[in-house]
Parts: structure tokens; sequence; C-alpha cells
């Protein structure tokens, strides 16, 4: 796992909870050196470097999960890891929207958004606690989530077409109302 911030902290849980072996590479020198006091395979290194993802086991790592938080840094790990450790797959924290376009163009099927999993969840707690029936909140929350993937793939399509504008595409791309 690259990156153990707030993000990649709660990743780690389910994964040792399912009896995963994770080894973790953070940027964060203080980040390791707290958790490696609750006994954590941590080490501190830069994802973004082959050497120090060699060093920590990323070759024989099946999957690699990037969890940063800065979008051009996980960008840089896609292109690294998807080079150089090919038989890897890439689960990846998208930080936003136009992230996730980017990333599925690199390759990525279905990066996670930071907070679109978290966003739905409060919808549902909000209807409820506005009155509308857990049967009513949980078909408008699964009517969100469809109109939500299909703008995606439209934004996808839109900014593949862009050619050699495909970065100014996306950069383009607006919050809106679905």
């Amino acid at each position: 796992m690259i990156g153990f911030g707030r993000f990649g902290q709660v990743v780690t849980q389910a994964l040792q909870r399912g009896d995963v072996s994770v080894t973790i590479l953070d940027a964060d020198a203080d980040r390791v050196r707290e958790t490696k006091e609750f006994g954590s395979r941590i080490h501190f290194g830069d994802g973004t470097r082959r050497e120090v993802l060699r060093a920590a086991g990323a070759e024989e790592a099946d999957p690699t999960v990037i969890c940063v938080d800065d979008a051009d840094i996980a960008k840089d790990i896609v292109r690294l890891v998807g080079n150089k450790f090919s038989n890897a797959e890439l689960p990846v924290r998208a930080y936003d929207r136009t992230a996730a376009i980017q990333l599925i163009h690199m390759g990525i099927d279905t990066p996670v958004r930071e907070t679109f999993d978290s966003g739905p969840r409060l919808d549902g707690m909000a209807l409820k606690a506005a009155g509308v029936s857990d049967e009513a909140a949980a078909d408008v929350i699964a009517d969100v989530r469809r109109r939500d993937e299909q703008r995606m793939q439209l934004q996808v399509q839109q900014t593949t077409d862009a050619g050699d504008d495909t970065l100014e595409a996306i950069k383009k791309i607006k919050p809106e109302l679905i």
C-alpha cells in the first residue's frame, strides 16, 4: 500500500482484518514513526521512485493499493507501477472527479473517488431525517449513483474524443447537479 494517511489507514484495517499481509509505504516520516509503535510493516519512502518500490517488495505485491491524496503523485505511481510492475492490480484512490477521469484514461477501470461513497451515505441519512421513507431514500440514492455513473461515462467519452487536448478538456469539467 502506498499512502497511509486517513484514507489508507481505513483501507489497511480491512486488509488486515481479512488476513492479508500488508506492507505500507508512506512519505511522512512522523506518520511512519508513529505507526511503527503499533507493529505495522510500514516503511518511509517516496512511492514515485522505482528503487523505493522495489525495496518495499512492490514487484511481488498483488495488489498494489494507491491511497495517496495528491492526484499528480497518484498518476506518477500508476505510470511507474504499470510500466515496471505490470502484474500488479491497481486499486487507486482518486482525489476527485477529474482525477478519476484522468486515471480512467490511464487504464484504471474503477478509481475510487475520495468522497463519493460517503456523500450518498450522508444523503440517505439527511433524507431520512427529513422524513423520507427508507425505501424512497434508497431509491433516490440509487438514482443519484446511476446518474453519476452515466455522467462519468459521458465525460470520459468526451475527454477521449478531445485527442491532444484531453487534459484541457478534463480541466474544463465543472461541478453540476444531476
